[in-house]
């Protein structure tokens, strides 16, 4: 088989526990992503979808650790991988995208010279031409009269511009996969489909691969073909977008679905997912959504977990009662 036909980014069985514990925070995780690709991973705050992503670079806060499985990037593995060869990878090969741009900028260098750094570390460019393409694609991500804004500081630049530099700095080395951390949940819904747009131009022009993570489903809508479904540290469901949000067959994802906001619906009340998300220590039996899902019963408790199956059309659900989820409106991304 063809190099180019295989996944650049594949993930089998990722385990992410507490350091010195057997807690598990992100529990046997497997997705993989191909070049040109845009996968969403999507879950409530504290699914596990920022740890599953900082784990794939080694970036993982302090007093976690992967514990078990495999990640490999165009096949090199990067969980046994040494600290160099990740730090070579990181900006040069993989692109980050953070939510909070102003915490991810140096406030006392220009955004020019930070969106070059990567091109005279990585590639060995001169700062003169660094910073000539530094400008250059300054003007790809919509920023206007980018040979003076390169000469600005990030707090002269509005929330929607810094994460235009953020986004800049992580396609300077041309990477082959960007990582995207919820970034557009900070921006107004004008600036965030603004963003959106530029990440797919860019995904199209470059054959470019994105990782995007978020809870908001309505921009998995737009701009991913594909879509992971985490709770409690797990995937739960996945599949083709529009597929899944049409017709979930997992009560989580039918929850949340449930939950959307929708102009052209009249409800009485917005639905919402009974309950809280289980304690990282305390996982129930079974499937862990099980205490708050209205399909559950004494099938859905048994001591083994529920992994992934295969339910067709390239859809996998990890619900005993697959069939039976769905009716709901699906989410449409906005026209």
């Amino acid at each position: 088989m063809d190099d180019h036909d295989q996944p650049l980014l594949s993930v089998e069985h990722l385990a992410v526990s507490l350091t010195g514990g057997d807690v598990r925070l992100v529990d046997d995780v497997s997705f993989s992503l191909s070049r040109g690709e845009a996968l969403g991973l999507v879950g409530e705050s504290g699914s596990g979808k920022s740890l599953t992503l900082r784990a794939l670079l080694g970036l993982l806060p302090k007093g976690t650790e992967v514990t078990s499985g495999h990640v490999r990037f165009d096949g090199t593995e990067l969980v046994s991988a040494r600290a160099s060869e990740l730090r070579r990878l990181r900006g040069r090969r993989i692109g980050m995208v953070f939510q909070d741009p102003m915490t991810a900028l140096n406030p006392v260098m220009t955004v020019g010279d930070q969106i070059a750094e990567g091109r005279v570390t990585h590639l060995g460019e001169s700062r003169r031409v660094a910073r000539r393409y530094a400008t250059a694609l300054m003007g790809q991500v919509g920023i206007a009269d980018p040979a003076r804004r390169a000469r600005a500081y990030p707090h002269e630049f509005s929330g929607g511009m810094r994460q235009r530099v953020v986004i800049a700095i992580a396609l300077a080395c041309e990477p082959a996969l960007i990582l995207c951390d919820e970034p557009t949940t900070a921006l107004d819904v004008t600036i965030q489909r603004q963003i959106l747009t530029i990440l797919d131009e860019l995904r199209g022009s470059r054959e470019l691969a994105v990782l995007f993570v978020t809870h908001d489903l309505a921009v998995i809508a737009q701009i991913c073909e594909r879509v992971a479904v985490m709770y409690a540290g797990q995937i739960v469901e996945s599949g083709p977008t529009a597929e899944v949000f049409a017709s979930p067959r997992h009560g989580y994802t039918d929850g949340l679905l449930r939950s959307v906001p929708d102009l052209h619906l009249t409800r009485a009340r917005l639905e919402a997912i009974t309950g809280m998300p289980p304690g990282v220590a305390d996982m129930p039996l079974g499937c862990r959504f099980h205490p708050r899902c209205p399909l559950a019963d004494d099938a859905c408790c048994l001591d083994r977990g529920y992994p992934l199956r295969a339910v067709g059309g390239g859809r996998r659900s990890a619900c005993v009662h697959s069939e039976r989820v769905g009716g709901h409106d699906p989410v449409v991304a906005d026209a």
